[in-house]
């Protein structure tokens, strides 16, 4: 529908380099006869599921309610992903209603949801990983059970869709890296300095312990310090950073949110001024993430409770 012809089979597929556990959710949506169309109720799909995961991660343990239309249509990076018709939101729902179903005891359902974060394994390991230990830690055994019902419905499907995939989704992977613009901000810092490298990393492993009886600041830690860790898109990234706002938001820091906020519009200009600004731009903004979940912590005195 795209090209108004079949690609061919040695052509690579409009680049598409997610996993095929993807297929199953964006299949029903192939069934849309036109593209125009398909794309919209696709947009629409993201924009409900960020919203509603938005106001029930908030309706967990915070006090201080807060309009989700603000954080869907204000942090620039998250209106643009779905203004791109990416999938940012339902990656936040993942996050959020895991989040709640291991607060609301809701597990298995909350599981099954958390499974879709698999799909974009680059962005979102280190918050699914967290979500799993800490269930583990805490004997949610029925969340468990709902990650592996989830998990094991989206890979039975793919292989019944397309076979064994694995293997030649790295290749696509390893592919992908040679055409799309990649950042891997640990290794950018570690290049210009080796030792502040170290004590970047190091800060973040002591984040996680500090914060590891704490699931909401815990989970907030694991977004930035995927970013930082793993290799990106840049832009793409920076989108699911509404994570750490909406807790520190939720926590009752409000105009620290808002300068982050500020800051991450600003940070559009870099790309005026520096043509390698991009190379940065997720490293920075992922530090001030950082900044803002310390400066919660010690302003709500949240260590180990």
């Amino acid at each position: 529908m795209v090209y108004d012809h079949e690609l061919p089979e040695s052509r690579d597929q409009q680049g598409f380099a997610y996993p095929a556990i993807f297929l199953p959710i964006i299949i029903p949506f192939g069934f849309i006869p036109d593209l125009e169309i398909a794309t919209a109720v696709w947009q629409g799909l993201n924009t409900s599921c960020l919203i509603l995961s938005l106001y029930y991660f908030q309706y967990s343990s915070s006090t201080q309610k807060i309009p989700p239309l603000f954080f869907a249509a204000t942090w620039y990076f998250t209106l643009l992903m779905i203004f791109q018709a990416q999938n940012i939101g339902i990656l936040i729902a993942g996050l959020s209603f895991g989040y709640w179903a291991l607060t609301e005891k809701k597990q298995i359902l909350g599981g099954v949801i958390s499974s879709v974060l698999f799909i974009k394994p680059n962005l979102t390991f280190l918050p699914i990983l967290v979500l799993i230990l800490y269930a583990l830690f805490n004997q949610e055994i029925r969340y468990l059970l709902g990650i592996f019902i989830g998990t094991s419905t989206l890979l039975i499907i793919s292989f019944l869709l397309v076979g064994p995939w694995i293997q030649g989704w790295l290749g696509i992977l390893l592919r992908y890296s040679g055409y799309a613009k990649i950042t891997f901000p640990i290794m950018l810092l570690s290049d210009c300095s080796l030792p502040l490298g170290g004590i970047l990393v190091s800060s973040i492993l002591i984040g996680f312990v500090i914060f590891r009886k704490n699931l909401i600041y815990l989970l907030a830690w694991s977004v930035p310090a995927q970013i930082i860790l793993f290799p990106q898109t840049p832009i793409w990234s920076l989108s699911i950073l509404t994570i750490p706002m909406v807790v520190v938001w939720m926590k009752g820091q409000k105009f620290p949110v808002l300068i982050y906020w500020f800051l991450g519009w600003l940070s559009l200009l870099g790309n005026i001024i520096s043509p390698s600004w991009w190379q940065w731009q997720s490293l920075t903004i992922a530090i001030l993430s950082f900044g803002l979940i310390i400066y919660s912590s010690y302003i709500t005195n949240t260590t180990l409770n």
